[in-house]
């Protein structure tokens, strides 16, 4: 999305937001690095997705030793939540590669390891990016008071109401 194509929070021309993609650009200008689409993200993500696939095969192979089976279960685990961590999270957020299709892609390995890019993005947008950062003054002096505070005023990363306008969302595993 484009800086104020959508309700923010965030100042786009706060100092904070300025100093803040200032140091990183030139960290990772200092490091050599690409903001999207380097060759070492290409490699985590095959290595991250052969690991996968791997344990998958080797857990259903490895039926008649239930011993070696939840070995690669727990190997087949381990690799899904990097998928998710790595793969997924930098796609969705426009920074496995340049391209937007790709991105997409890459976020879609959430399907592939059982949950829901589509129900991820608005999990995420909703409930976690709009509050990032903030200092939920309001809410904890009226919580101090006994008071309940207006929806708008809460911590929306721990409401547990936070998708009420979503409820289905409320039956995802995420």
């Amino acid at each position: 999305m484009e800086k104020g194509s959508y309700d923010s929070f965030y100042s786009w021309d706060s100092d904070f937001y300025k100093v803040l993609r200032t140091r990183v650009v030139q960290r990772l200008e200092e490091r050599g690095l690409s903001r999207r689409g380097s060759i070492e993200i290409w490699i985590k993500a095959l290595f991250l997705l052969s690991g996968f696939w791997f344990s998958l095969v080797q857990m259903y192979i490895n039926t008649s030793n239930f011993g070696m089976a939840s070995v690669w279960s727990i190997t087949m685990g381990f690799f899904a939540a990097m998928i998710g961590v790595n793969i997924q999270h930098d796609g969705n957020h426009g920074a496995f590669s340049k391209s937007k299709f790709i991105n997409k892609c890459a976020g879609w390995t959430l399907d592939m390891i059982g949950a829901s890019a589509f129900t991820w993005e608005f999990q995420h947008m909703l409930g976690h990016h709009p509050y990032t950062n903030l200092i939920d003054v309001v809410e904890d002096k009226k919580k101090e008071e006994g008071v309940d505070c207006k929806i708008e005023e809460k911590n929306q990363e721990s409401d547990p109401d936070v998708f009420s306008s979503f409820p289905l969302m409320r039956m995802h595993p995420l």
